[in-house]
């Protein structure tokens, strides 16, 4: 648990730092948390995008110097992928009736859904933030 809250703290630090820098639309073309419904209605098992996509590391397209920001970033996102990993085998393993059966709403397996989509909204903005250098 303690985990849990220290990645949602850094997340949101993150967030906050990103700010206005944040793009609008995507250079990969990838769906924008925010923007995009991908992030909000997405049910499935599978993991969601950008985590079904994107696990490879990003690697540099140009010579030159790096980001100024661009080891803070590459830190969060293996941070967000640690987080996003953990929603996500927690959606592979279990159903919605084993949230009820132990006596949690028949809510409980869609909201968790619902956090991972949104973790996996987090990978995108970090990965757009990172140089490309």
């Amino acid at each position: 648990m303690t985990y849990l809250i220290v990645a949602v703290s850094i997340t949101a630090l993150a967030i906050s730092i990103v700010g206005s820098n944040a793009h609008t639309s995507s250079s990969h073309g990838m769906p924008v948390p925010g923007e995009s419904t991908v992030y909000s209605t997405y049910d499935g098992i599978a993991a969601s995008f950008p985590g079904n996509e994107l696990t490879a590391p990003i690697l540099p397209t140009t010579r030159g110097p790096a980001g100024a920001d661009d080891l803070l970033f590459q830190n969060l996102l293996s941070a967000e992928w640690a987080v996003f990993s953990f929603y996500q085998q927690g959606v592979e393993a279990f159903t919605s009736s084993n949230f009820t059966d132990a006596g949690f709403p028949n809510t409980t397996y869609s909201r968790i859904t619902e956090i991972r989509d949104n973790e996996a909204g987090h990978l995108l903005i970090f990965q757009e933030q990172i140089s490309n250098h």
